[in-house]
């Protein structure tokens, strides 16, 4: 067992007003009212009034401040992803081990499942895990799969996605938007998010948000090819333009140099 120190899983609740409908040109959460401008093709936005409030509590922390060297299981090598499962219990991708390890909120370990391999219920990297409705979806995109799980650790299928991909879990996973729904960024030419639940694919699709094309010191993803593999990595020095679609459409993101986010619609069109 490969284990670190400092990769501990910590799980946070969090809560937030409800954003807006598509198509909307203002939101009004808690007295707040967003004003749209645009100037010289860049949408500008300013917020008048009480701002929504975040609100963080900790649900559960998992393993040792220190490693103990005892090998127990909440001694993870590099923690990839973590999700809350149903009955009260949270799962933990590990991908130096390529295992997947389920805890009770009181930190006691239940079960394990998953090892090194291309197999059913096995995995050559794992990036990251979402639950939509009775069964948990893992994303392996070296393999090019999405594999699907019983809450007992049952493998119950997979899925075929773009392979041979590598890079930072913080934008190779999935992006959880409700109860039975993830989205899954989609390589190739058509650019954008497809929907997935428990069933297969939704049908519902986010594009590619697209930055202005004048928005100072925004640099591309940077694209590395080796053995017939393709990495995509983030510019370590330029400005960040981060994106977290959402349903119907919605789309959420923030560009490095902003500190705000923006909601746009299918089109692009603000609405909160």
């Amino acid at each position: 067992m490969r284990t670190h120190p400092r990769l501990l899983p910590t799980l946070l609740a969090a809560t937030l007003p409800a954003a807006c409908a598509e198509g909307d040109s203002t939101a009004n959460p808690h007295t707040l009212t967003t004003t749209f401008d645009t100037i010289n093709t860049v949408i500008h936005a300013t917020n008048t009034g009480t701002p929504p409030e975040w609100q963080l509590t900790q649900v559960v922390s998992i393993g040792p401040e220190s490693v103990t060297e005892q090998e127990t299981p909440d001694e993870f090598g590099r923690v990839s992803a973590a999700a809350l499962g149903p009955d009260g219990t949270v799962f933990v991708a590990d991908a130096a081990n390529d295992e997947i390890r389920v805890f009770g909120l009181d930190g006691s370990h239940i079960r394990t499942f998953g090892r090194d391999g291309e197999g059913p219920g096995e995995f050559g990297s794992i990036y990251s895990i979402a639950w939509v409705g009775d069964r948990l979806l893992t994303l392996d995109p070296w393999v090019g799969r999405i594999g699907e799980f019983s809450a007992a650790g049952e493998w119950l299928g997979q899925r075929r996605t773009a392979g041979s991909i590598t890079g930072p879990p913080t934008f190779i996973r999935f992006f959880p938007v409700g109860p039975n729904e993830a989205f899954l960024f989609a390589f190739g030419s058509d650019r954008g998010w497809v929907g997935l639940d428990s069933g297969g694919d939704t049908g519902d699709t986010v594009p590619w948000a697209t930055a202005p094309n004048d928005l100072p010191g925004l640099t591309e993803t940077i694209l590395c090819e080796w053995d017939g593999g393709v990495g995509y990595y983030p510019h370590t020095a330029g400005a960040k333009f981060v994106q977290h679609p959402a349903s119907g459409g919605i789309m959420y993101s923030a560009w490095g140099y902003f500190y705000r986010i923006a909601v746009t619609g299918r089109t692009g069109t603000p609405c909160a």
